[in-house]
């Protein structure tokens, strides 16, 4: 297995890069909102991080082949349609990772939108961590994380029976995180996490695989004096184009976040051409997601520890702000693209518990979907 490794910055190039070609947004880093995040944030840039291990590193992964990336750690299912397709009538039911007691590791859970028959997907007991869970956009295929000690990575399984991933059949793909469907469900881009050993910082590089492990890189600056660090894409329907959020570290120092997009038909870097305004000045983007028709893009808009969500249009890139409660995370959209869900703590009086939550497009109304833990969605 051939594995390819691209350096698309360095140097003083890199910093022009971000600053010129990219819109830069201006408020910081957004993953430092994070209640339970490393002290980079990657383990997610949700409000809370539900990784057993959220305080540690990930390990590089120790490569099975010559040359650089995620070693494959076995053979993964093939892209065939599921025992019972969700196009014969089956509920698109939401997913999300909660815990199933309050001092354990994080779970995978369903439920139906409605509210209704909440059920857990994850082995039950189970020491390890479950988490990151993506549907494909047919719901023919679910990719998740799980995490055995410092250990993360991404699991699919193409066994969907009533609406409802059968992870007793499922198997690894490639080591990382914050798996990404591509819209014809051939291919998953995901992030895997590094140390910066000279400057001792982490950050993470984006990486394509197909389902049989075939994993190649798709950023990295290779300097470890301007690391370009890039997490959670976003893959664009119809399209080879997917965006992830970057920044540049310069000398172990951080640079602004930025919305930035990647021709995932080739590796090769950002590609400057398509970019996406920030609100404002004062605001960082994160947790993209692209609607199912490609025509927009939702995210997390965050300034300080405020964070709500917004969405753009693909044509004027021109911005929406959503909701307004400044508590509000991981949009992801509803199979008919009229509904966001999403994690909110804004039902907890003290603000610490993340709930899964709906908000309708049309009017702006939201409402809980259940009245217990549960965040990062996908539906």
């Amino acid at each position: 297995m051939t594995r390819q490794r691209v350096m698309i910055v360095g140097g003083c190039a890199a910093a022009a890069v971000l600053t010129v070609a990219l819109l830069v947004l201006r408020g910081g880093d957004h993953r430092s909102v994070s209640a339970g995040a490393t002290s980079s944030g990657r383990n997610s840039s949700s409000l809370d991080d539900r990784s057993s291990n959220s305080g540690s590193q990930s390990p590089a992964p120790a490569h099975s082949g010559g040359g650089d990336g995620p070693p494959v750690t076995a053979t993964p299912p093939t892209n065939t349609p599921p025992t019972t397709p969700p196009s014969g009538g089956a509920v698109l039911r939401i997913a999300f990772d909660g815990r199933a007691s309050p001092n354990g590791p994080s779970s995978l859970f369903v439920v139906n939108p409605d509210g209704r028959d909440r059920r857990q997907i994850s082995p039950a007991g189970s020491a390890d961590s479950y988490f990151d869970a993506a549907w494909s956009s047919d719901h023919h295929h679910f990719a998740y994380v799980r995490q055995v000690g410092d250990k993360q990575s991404v699991w699919v399984t193409s066994e969907i029976v009533n609406g409802v991933p059968d992870l007793s059949h499922a198997l690894p793909v490639v080591d990382g995180r914050a798996p990404a469907w591509s819209s014809d469900a051939t291919r998953i881009a995901y992030q895997v996490e590094s140390r910066n050993s000279e400057y001792g910082f982490d950050y993470a590089t984006l990486w394509v695989t197909d389902l049989t492990g075939q994993a190649t890189t798709w950023s990295s600056s290779g300097d470890p004096e301007h690391q370009l660090d890039c997490f959670q894409p976003s893959w664009r329907a119809r399209d080879v184009e997917f965006q992830a959020t970057c920044r540049l570290w310069t000398y172990g120092r951080p640079g602004d976040a930025a919305v930035f997009s990647f021709d995932g038909s080739q590796p090769g870097g950002p590609n400057p051409a398509s970019r996406f305004a920030s609100m404002s000045q004062d605001r960082s983007v994160s947790d993209v997601s692209w609607s199912h028709d490609g025509t927009r893009l939702a995210a997390t808009t965050c300034s300080q520890d405020r964070c709500n969500l917004a969405v753009w249009s693909a044509d004027t890139q021109a911005p929406v702000q959503i909701t307004f409660t400044d508590v509000d995370a991981w949009p992801r959209w509803s199979p008919d693209d009229s509904q966001l869900v999403f994690e909110s703590r804004r039902s907890d009086p003290n603000k610490i518990e993340n709930r899964v939550w709906l908000v309708t497009l049309a009017d702006g109304s939201a409402h809980e979907v259940f009245g217990s833990d549960g965040g990062r969605p996908s539906w």
